[in-house]
């Protein structure tokens, strides 16, 4: 019953959607942004542009493709090394919508189609990862030391498998006082599950929970966490998004 659970979450809603809108998007935005350079000859501006858009097409495929098997593991930590922010949801998303919004502007009818997507895209992203990334800041400092990790993930790891199903985790986060809605679940896992099989590993539990810090947050999200800290006064350091 897990199983079917489990899959029907990856086909019908699962973390998979923000990054296969993503995706398929970056094709698009390839697409576009050739037939634009094509069809501008002598027009220096548009074809800078249209090239830059292509370069922002093909990061978008690497840092959204590993699900699908396309990501090639050096050229993404690469990307990452140096725009660490496309790690998280949230910073994806700003880079979609500054894309789409570039886009759009250069008014030919696939680039304003595509801007409108990337737009609508990095809004959302931008919204439900800054979202998560709090819920989970608040689940971070929540956690004292290891010993309760390891407490947490086997009471919640029902059939003992050693990895959290979507529904279990959830059931841990609401047992953590972070009842995330939908996009901000989506989100969420995407932060922790970092090889993207749907299950979270007490490995990507600990990882997560020992490697954030505060500056990984969104912007100005280190001073509303605390809302979300059942009993915390703390400060806001080493949070998580």
């Amino acid at each position: 019953k897990g199983d079917v659970y489990d899959l029907q979450y990856l086909v019908e809603e699962g973390p998979l959607s923000f990054r296969s809108f993503g995706f398929f998007g970056g094709f698009f935005m390839i697409l576009a942004s050739a037939l634009d350079f094509v069809e501008t000859e002598g027009d220096s501006y548009h074809r800078l542009v249209s090239f830059n858009l292509w370069l922002i097409g093909f990061i978008t495929i690497q840092v959204e493709a590993r699900p699908f098997h396309l990501q090639i593991p050096v050229l993404y930590d690469m990307i990452c090394l140096f725009f660490s922010f496309l790690r998280y949801v949230w910073g994806r998303g700003f880079l979609y919508f500054v894309a789409g919004c570039f886009q759009f502007f250069l008014f030919s009818k696939y680039n304003v189609i595509s801007g409108v997507y990337f737009m609508i895209l990095g809004a959302f992203s931008i919204v439900f990862g800054y979202r998560a990334s709090v819920r989970l800041a608040g689940l971070r400092n929540t956690i004292g030391n290891r010993d309760e990790i390891k407490f947490m993930f086997h009471s919640f790891d029902r059939d003992r498998d050693g990895f959290l199903s979507m529904s279990e985790f959830r059931e841990m986060l609401m047992a953590m006082d972070q009842d995330l809605d939908h996009n901000d679940f989506v989100a969420a896992v995407s932060a922790i599950d970092m090889d993207n099989n749907q299950m979270v590993s007490y490995e990507e539990l600990e990882a997560w929970w020992e490697s954030y810090h505060e500056s990984d947050l969104p912007p100005g999200a280190a001073y509303v966490t605390r809302a979300f800290t059942p009993g915390s006064q703390a400060s806001g350091t080493h949070l998580m998004s």
